[in-house]
């Protein structure tokens, strides 16, 4: 009978030791980008973190990749709990903290929010960006691109760029050809302008020659602050700057947020 119990007992501690383990522990030094199954190259894994601690910088909010093997034992959701428990993601004032884990075995993945940020990407917002955005690139076998765009998606709704309901409708890709297509609209009537201007006060109404032409549109270029489209115009790099990463700040999660599949 003594050893039935110390069987269960020892099965019990062996579950539970398990059970601990299939939690990684927090990074030591701390990172926002921990790739444990070197899905990502080394320099997709170090644009992404530039890009997560300029934001961090900026705004105090941890958003926080991690890529395992599998969740185990966890349903994606509970995995993301618990890891966001033991690391403290977010700050403890404002548990502005978000969680992205994916489960390369699994091929599942979830968005877990702090309290903060519930409000901010909704349930309904993050299994839009799950499915709309990260689920397309993951079945071409290109994760930096969904990481990257959900992550974009997220910075844009936490600035308020998008409402919850805009990301929900899948409106959000919409919103950026419209802002794109006015600025190159914009663009093009300075470019005309410009060119309407030399003609009459310089040319008497003459053509213009194809010399004059290519400076006119150089210099318009120029007054613009780069190429057109250039995520890095005018300001440094996006994921640029920042120093390094301090650490997690205490923050806690509700469990909320949303998952899938690929």
């Amino acid at each position: 009978m003594k050893n039935i119990y110390f069987s269960i007992i020892a099965l019990f501690l062996a579950t539970t030791i398990f059970a601990q383990d299939e939690i990684p522990p927090r990074p030591n030094p701390p990172k926002l980008v921990n790739d444990l199954t070197n899905t990502l190259n080394s320099g997709e894994q170090q644009q992404l973190e530039r890009k997560l601690r300029a934001y961090n910088d900026s705004t105090s909010t941890q958003v926080v990749i991690l890529i395992v093997p599998t969740y185990g034992q966890y349903d994606p959701n509970q995995f993301g709990v618990e890891v966001f428990d033991k690391w403290k993601i977010g700050q403890a004032d404002k548990d502005n903290g978000l969680l992205i884990t994916v489960a390369m075995q699994d091929r599942k993945m979830f968005i877990n929010t702090g309290y903060g940020l519930e409000d901010v990407v909704p349930d309904g917002a993050a299994s839009t960006i799950i499915n709309e955005y990260m689920k397309p690139a993951f079945r071409n076998d290109n994760y930096y691109k969904g990481l990257d765009d959900a992550t974009t998606i997220i910075f844009d709704l936490a600035a308020g760029k998008y409402t919850a309901d805009k990301i929900a409708n899948n409106d959000a890709g919409k919103g950026i050809g419209l802002g794109a297509f006015l600025i190159f609209f914009f663009i093009i009537i300075t470019i005309i302008s410009r060119i309407r201007r030399v003609r009459n006060h310089h040319m008497g109404g003459g053509s213009l020659d194809m010399i004059t032409l290519m400076m006119l549109l150089g210099g318009s270029n120029r007054g613009h602050g780069g190429t057109f489209g250039d995520f890095n115009s005018g300001g440094g790099s996006f994921g640029g700057g920042g120093g390094g990463f301090g650490g997690f700040g205490g923050g806690m999660t509700g469990g909320g947020g949303a998952g899938g599949s690929w």
